[in-house]
């Protein structure tokens, strides 16, 4: 998802209550003609806070459906979105959104402060996403690097090689390969039961 040097600049000033100035950065962040979806949803919060309605409600709605574009595309074609809006409520408040400016009479004061979580909870979702991308390619790693040196051990372990001498050695050694070979099945079984429930991010969320 792709925000400008001017859009930060621009909404560390909006949050600053700087209006002015944000306008200013916003507004140079969208003449660089690239797509910048936070750039038109937090000018749209300044023209809204302006008056200047009109224009703020064709910002925000670009800054919307770039967004809601972008997540269904991402969510349902890329592998990793399945990291990204988990429970879909940034969806839905977007849609809730869409709708309301298409209306006839809009909530002002309602439509800032919903459009304003929208850009935190995206923001925010983008480092969550990140995390636990990260997270799944960690575990993967880990499982892949676990189960060669089973593999390993296991080649090593040639019952009949073994004698007095090193008995005792290989008792422990296969007691310790099939408690975590116990541990690792467990833990697949539940994060499977999780994405079955299909609550496997959420849940790693909340925690």
């Amino acid at each position: 998802m792709r925000e400008g040097v001017w859009t930060y600049l621009g909404r560390a000033n909006y949050d600053a209550g700087k209006l002015p100035q944000a306008r200013q950065a916003l507004e140079r962040a969208l003449a660089r003609n690239e797509p910048d979806y936070f750039a038109n949803l937090y000018l749209g919060l300044v023209l809204a806070k302006g008056e200047e309605r009109g224009q703020s409600v064709r910002e925000l709605r670009n800054g919307l459906e770039g967004f809601d574009e972008w997540f269904n595309y991402t969510t349902r074609n890329a592998f990793y979105g399945q990291f990204w809006d988990p429970s879909g409520a940034i969806r839905s408040e977007i849609d809730g959104d869409l709708a309301m400016i298409s209306g006839s009479n809009i909530d002002w004061p309602k439509l800032v402060a919903s459009v304003e979580w929208v850009g935190k909870k995206t923001e925010e979702e983008i480092d969550l996403a990140r995390r636990d991308e990260r997270r799944q390619y960690e575990t993967i790693n880990v499982e892949n690097n676990f189960w060669r040196s089973v593999e390993i051990g296991a080649a090593r372990l040639d019952l009949e090689s073994i004698n007095s001498e090193n008995f005792e050695r290989y008792e422990r050694l296969k007691i310790d390969l099939d408690h975590l070979i116990e541990t690792v099945l467990a833990q697949r079984l539940s994060r499977r039961a999780n994405s079955l429930l299909g609550i496997s991010v959420a849940t790693s969320r909340a925690g």
